[in-house]
């Protein structure tokens, strides 16, 4: 059998070639490699070492068929178990969703529900107003019997003036006559 010989390799770090030349430029010198010597080789092979011990035979693998049933049936329930579990989660998020939504919509309803009422109250108001002023304010029968009563009573005043002028015009022709003045239309 041949021998294999093993070089060892270290390396120096720092060293520089000559003070001289790290001097003048002012650096370090690269690190350098050195080898060490390869050791000596064994003088005489060494005998032949001992065969191995023979391996015990393994002992045979024993699959238990008991428990497969059981364990299935907790793989299942564990399974379902986390999947309801999950499911319930996530229904309670939906529901929290959903119900967020119908408080905020039931809050719109009693905004407009509330301007609703408010009109309703507006619009009561204004009709007890219209149906005070339907009672006070005048029909077209009443504005006609007032019209005639305006007619006969101006008519009655223009009688009075007319009888109040033929009147004065006596008076005046008979002073006339008695001053002995020509009376004035004669």
């Amino acid at each position: 059998m041949p021998t294999i010989r093993r070089h060892v390799v270290t390396q120096t770090y720092g060293a520089a070639p000559t003070p001289a030349a790290a001097r003048a430029t002012g650096m370090r010198s690269p690190p350098t490699l050195m080898v060490a010597p390869s050791p000596p080789s064994p003088p005489s092979p060494s005998p032949p070492s001992p065969p191995p011990p023979p391996v015990p035979p393994r002992p045979p693998i024993v699959v238990q068929t008991n428990g497969h049933v059981r364990s299935s049936l907790l793989g299942f329930l564990i399974g379902a178990a986390a999947a309801g579990s999950l499911g319930a989660v996530l229904l309670i998020d939906e529901m929290h969703t959903s119900m967020s939504a119908v408080l905020s919509e039931v809050d719109d309803v009693s905004v407009q529900s509330k301007r609703v009422s408010d009109s309703m109250a507006r619009v009561e108001a204004l009709d007890r107003t219209v149906a005070q002023l339907h009672h006070e304010a005048a029909t077209r029968e009443d504005v006609a019997a007032l019209r005639t009563e305006l007619l006969h009573a101006l008519d009655e005043v223009q009688e009075l003036a007319l009888a109040l002028k033929a009147k004065q015009w006596e008076h005046e022709h008979d002073l006339a006559i008695l001053t002995g003045r020509r009376p004035l239309g004669s």
